[in-house]
């Protein structure tokens, strides 16, 4: 993705570079848009910058999910 980053650390506009997951364009817009930046400078003052951002997506379990019940279960049995 890319996003251009304003005087004041926000993203001001995002864009989708390349897409490996189409069903994950819009969670990607949606979180990059939320982030804020220490706004880049130029001789002291704040400028507009272009940011390229690499958004992962991943599965992530609940702490009581299935893998920790099993453990929990392997632990028991010792």
């Amino acid at each position: 993705m890319q996003a251009v980053i304003n005087t004041e650390g926000k993203v001001e506009d995002a864009k989708v570079l390349d897409v490996q997951a189409s069903d994950f364009v819009e969670a990607a817009l949606f979180a990059i848009k939320q982030w804020e930046f220490e706004p880049a400078t130029l001789e002291g003052e704040p400028v507009a910058v272009y940011y390229n951002v690499l958004v992962n997506f991943g599965a992530t379990e609940k702490p009581d999910g299935p893998a920790e019940r099993r453990r929990k279960r392997s632990q028991r049995i010792r």
